[in-house]
């Protein structure tokens, strides 16, 4: 049979049923960028998932994580090891029951992490206060969440229109993508340098130097900033 397609036409979970209807034995392929992932079947069940160095049915269960990427089945393609005994259906049980979990869980870390911040007006009143008394090297600075919502801004509203809020935004993009946990970025030329810096897992405060300030002057500046900011807000600086 030929299947083949992306992940936004059928689910990894209606995929991984497909084999089993028709009892078929072969290899459904997954990639996305540079991960990929390989489900082997006999007879229509899973015996054996490889992704990388990772095997058996924990590759399952990332891939249940999946929302994008592309997939392929190659009918007749085995594969010796055998990983996996349980069955298809417990596999898809067993994979949603621990997504919804690691959401739960996800959800009451966020929870926590809001009330520590305060309101937003506590958190504006924070901010202002750790920028005003950190020097004149910050031009704009906000508090974003992981998805680029500013939770709190300085000197005052940051325009999406604006130069400002590209470059929080920006900033918002390479922390995702870098994992640094609590480490600084700091990027930019001469003309205007960005530096961001993790208030915990799910915010970022994120500040733009005024125009023709050294790099130097500004790292002073900003770190000065974070420092009082986690004060105020009573946050552990792990650095």
């Amino acid at each position: 049979m030929s299947l083949k397609g992306t992940l936004g036409d059928l689910s990894v979970p209606d995929l991984l049923q497909i084999p089993l209807i028709g009892r078929l034995t072969g290899a459904l392929g997954f990639a996305n960028g540079d991960r990929e992932a390989v489900v082997y079947y006999h007879s229509g069940a899973i015996v054996h998932a490889e992704s990388g160095e990772l095997q058996g049915e924990h590759v399952v269960y990332d891939l249940l994580e999946w929302a994008e990427g592309k997939f392929s089945f190659e009918k007749g393609r085995q594969c010796a090891a055998a990983t996996i005994k349980k069955d298809v259906q417990h596999l898809l049980l067993e994979g949603l029951r621990r997504l919804d979990e690691r959401a739960r869980a996800e959800a009451e870390r966020q929870q926590q992490w809001k009330a520590q911040l305060g309101s937003e007006a506590e958190l504006a009143t924070a901010l202002s206060e750790a920028l005003v008394n950190a020097g004149t090297a910050v031009a704009a600075a906000a508090v974003l969440d992981r998805d680029g919502r500013v939770l709190a801004s300085w000197p005052g509203p940051v325009l999406p229109e604006s130069p400002s809020y590209q470059a929080l935004r920006t900033c918002v993009r390479m922390w995702k993508a870098a994992e640094t946990g609590c480490d600084q970025l700091y990027w930019g030329t001469e003309a205007t340098w960005v530096a961001g810096r993790s208030l915990g897992a799910f915010s970022l405060l994120a500040a733009v130097a005024k125009e023709r300030t050294g790099l130097g002057q500004f790292h002073f500046g900003f770190k000065k900033a974070v420092d009082l900011l986690l004060l105020r807000l009573q946050i552990a600086n792990p650095a």
